[in-house]
This record gives structure tokens, sequence and C-alpha cells, in this order.
């Protein structure tokens, strides 16, 4: 069960740290640079940060978003800068007739899905023939990256931190990702970033601010169920460690 607040702490919204969103952008933008006037749907689109940069690249594209989130897809309709058609809904069941748009892509959403294998079926059934899949997904389940040895070992109790802190269900390998898109599309090609650096970087920037607050939140809450007594003799031993 995922029990992230996707409405209090919605997704896809500008960050300082994302650096790697104008890799995934240009990476996109290759892979569409041969499309006139592109219909492109982004299915779990957040507050509307790919979109956005697309919409500046590619002034032509016809850019449609759906998102789980209302305050997500609220934000993204204020938004001066971000023109196009959006609502909410269900990436695993998309309120789109069959054969719609020339691209559909999905960037950080099918570890969040119960069922992703519904996503990539929903994907190819609103794409016209021909059409475009473009989508981004943490293997987390992939030997000797971070999150498989956290999950392996449960270091400093870490084994479940992207599930409650980012609401992740699945831990994708390279190859489970392969054996959900083959039965809908015939060509396939793939692009790892998963190194070490990249690693490293994202447990600093991102994990690292999350860790620090899902640590002291256990403190606070050991603190909070402690007898008044143990309180009192805490704040009393404190004092005399301070003077």
């Amino acid at each position: 069960m995922n029990n992230y607040d996707y409405e209090q702490e919605p997704q896809g919204a500008e960050s300082f740290f994302d650096i790697k969103m104008d890799k995934r952008t240009r990476r996109f933008l290759e892979a569409i640079k041969d499309l006139h006037q592109p219909k492109i749907l982004e299915v779990g689109m957040g507050q509307g940060q790919f979109l956005k940069r697309i919409a500046k690249s590619r002034p032509d594209a016809r850019l449609y978003g759906i998102d789980i989130s209302k305050t997500a897809i609220e934000t993204a309709k204020k938004d001066n800068a971000l023109q196009g058609k959006f609502t909410t809904g269900d990436a695993q069941r998309l309120p789109f007739s069959k054969d719609r748009f020339d691209v559909v892509v999905i960037m950080d959403v099918l570890e969040h899905l119960k069922t992703p294998k519904k996503a990539i079926s929903e994907a190819n059934r609103v794409l016209k023939p021909g059409g475009l899949f473009h989508f981004y997904v943490p293997c987390e389940g992939q030997p000797f990256t971070l999150c498989w040895f956290f999950k392996k070992t449960n270091l400093l109790g870490l084994r479940d931190f992207t599930k409650i802190n980012f609401g992740h269900l699945q831990y994708f390998s390279q190859s489970e990702i392969k054996k959900l898109t083959n039965p809908h599309f015939s060509k396939i090609a793939v692009t790892y970033s998963a190194h070490w650096i990249s690693q490293l970087f994202h447990l600093l920037t991102l994990y690292l601010p999350k860790i620090i607050i899902f640590f002291w939140a256990e403190i606070l809450k050991e603190n909070s169920v402690m007898p008044i007594n143990q309180k009192s003799r805490a704040v009393q031993k404190s004092i005399q460690l301070l003077r």
C-alpha cells in the first residue's frame, strides 16, 4: 500500500538540484526532433516541470498532461509559462481515446504504481500507430546500486526509505523493465545512467535531507512517548552537561 500523500507533497516542481532534468530534456528533444507539431501526453506530469521545458524548446508541440494530484494540476494550470490541456486522472486508466497521441512520456511514475503493467498498456492504447513511448524509471532493484544495497542490508534502517519518503512501490531491475515493455513495443532503445557518481549525487542532494528529517522525526517520536519523570531527568541531565 502507498501512503504517500500526493496532495500534501505534489511532485514535478522545479528544483535547484534537479540537474538531471537537463539531460532528460535533451534526450527527449532528440527523440522527437523529426516530429512536426507533435501531440504529446505526459502521464504523471506533477506540476509541469518537464512539459515547461519542452514548451520552451518546441513551441509547435501540443501539450497534454495528467496527474493523480489535484494540487499539482491546479498549480500547472496557473503557470503562465505552461500552456496545454491538463487534467487529473489515473495512469492505469487514462481518460483518452485510442490512437490519440504522437508521443506519451512517463517520468519517474511507474515505480509509484501498484500495477505498472496497466500504465504501459494504457500508454500503448492512446498512442497512434508508430507513436513514441518515452519513459524514465529508477532501477532500484538493479544489483549493486545504492538502493539495492540499502534494501538488501537495511543499513541505517533505510530498506523502505524510498517507499516512505517518495511513495515508491516498485523496485525494478533493467531486465524487468524490458519484460514490461516487450509485449507492446517492437523497437526498444535503452539508455542507462545508474553510475555511482550519479547515485552519490542523488544521495547527497535528494536523499540526505530526507534522511536527516526521517531520523529527527524518529527522535522526536521517542521523546514524545517518554514518561514525564524520565523527561524531567533527561532535561536535568542535559542542563548539567551544559554547565
